[in-house]
């Protein structure tokens, strides 16, 4: 899913579980749970128009994408002062296998390409799992009505993040 949604998820659990415990506690808890709601929220991405690879021709796709990384970019400024952390380490699996592995894969490919750092990289775990275990999950990856299920989760994130 897009990092908006990443974004909500790690402020709403900041927001419920950092009073429960007193530090260390409560912040390495909130981290732990932060990083496996990447895991939990990356399962179902099929229900929203994500699809795995760039489309630049293809106009919907880059005001989708566009539209999304504003969203992201304002809820993570938004957001910052409070949940920072939460939002930081709700994305660290995005940020391991996107900023640092496949970059460093695009790079060793243009000498050998059948390089691949697939082994260490977790979202094809998390495909894995999700086709092995969610095959009833709707497939919208490439369908433009996909991103209306982002958009009401993200609403709902914001408003339970707002409103309790």
């Amino acid at each position: 899913m897009q990092a908006i949604t990443h974004f909500l998820v790690g402020a709403l659990i900041q927001k419920f579980l950092f009073g429960w415990l007193h530090l260390p506690w409560n912040f390495l808890l909130v981290i732990v749970l932060a990083i496996l709601s990447h895991f939990v929220v990356d399962v179902f991405v099929k229900i929203t128009f994500h699809t795995p690879e760039p489309y630049p021709e293809w106009r919907f796709w880059v005001i989708a994408n566009t539209s999304f990384y504003i969203a992201s970019l304002i809820t993570a400024i938004i957001l910052f002062i409070p949940y920072w952390w939460a939002m930081l380490a709700a994305n660290v699996i995005d940020i391991y296998d996107w900023v640092i592995l496949r970059p460093v894969q695009a790079v060793k490919r243009k000498k050998n390409p059948e390089y691949t750092l697939e082994k260490y990289m977790i979202h094809p775990r998390i495909e894995r799992f999700r086709d092995k275990h969610l095959t009833w999950v709707p497939n919208l990856l490439y369908d433009p009505k996909g991103v209306i299920p982002e958009i009401i989760i993200d609403i709902i994130l914001f408003l339970l993040l707002y409103l309790l």
